[in-house]
């Protein structure tokens, strides 16, 4: 039993070391051009992330892929119009350098905690092949709760490839953060609130305003 269970934790090893080399094998990119991830949730979270997406500047900001939950095929119409946004304002090409990506979430609503577990951990796994594709050097998310494993996983490669992880609090929370922030806190870069007060309650959040 000892031995198997060494053998498989020294699969698990092999795998997460080929994985490293892989993140941290370098990628042709132009210079001044970051690529960027996006975790749209629903609703509101789709809205307040993509209002920021649409300020972003395209030239400079791409490759883009929009990570979405697979029974969310809202925010995936959404992604397509700020694309298509870019190109109407800013005499942008769509010459394919954004993609959508579709995965499981992590925890539906009202999904108890001890049973989003293994929904977790299948979620995460299927976040690795398109990170390790894209390597992103930006990650934008807002609060969904299919964030946490890209933001997980984005966290523990970033060891190997730097990535800037910004987490933006919804403007719903006014004087707390979400369930979804307080556990994102200690693996991203920033947090960044819409409410004054939740600056003054929570220390190194930053606020910057409403965005809708």
């Amino acid at each position: 039993m000892v031995i198997e269970l060494l053998w498989v934790v020294g699969l698990l090893l092999t795998a997460l070391l080929l994985l490293a080399l892989l993140w941290a094998w370098p990628s042709a990119q132009p210079p001044h051009r970051v690529r960027t991830a996006l975790v749209l949730g629903s609703g509101g979270h789709t809205a307040e992330l993509l209002k920021l997406a649409s300020s972003l500047d395209p030239h400079t900001y791409t490759p883009r892929t929009y990570y979405i939950a697979s029974t969310d095929s809202l925010s995936h119409d959404k992604a397509r119009e700020v694309e298509r946004g870019f190109g109407e304002r800013r005499a942008y090409c769509d010459t394919g350098d954004y993609s959508v990506v579709a995965v499981p979430r992590a925890r539906e609503v009202g999904q108890s905690l001890l049973s989003s577990i293994p929904s977790t951990l299948h979620s995460t796994l299927l976040c690795l092949p398109p990170l390790l594709r894209d390597k992103p050097q930006l990650l934008l998310c807002n609060g969904p709760g299919t964030c946490l494993p890209i933001i997980l996983v984005t966290r523990l490669l970033s060891l190997f490839s730097p990535t800037k992880i910004v987490y933006v609090e919804s403007v719903c929370r006014v004087t707390s953060l979400s369930l979804t922030a307080r556990l994102a806190r200690p693996f991203v870069d920033s947090v960044l609130v819409q409410w004054r007060g939740l600056e003054e309650t929570y220390r190194g959040v930053t606020y910057i305003g409403r965005i809708i």
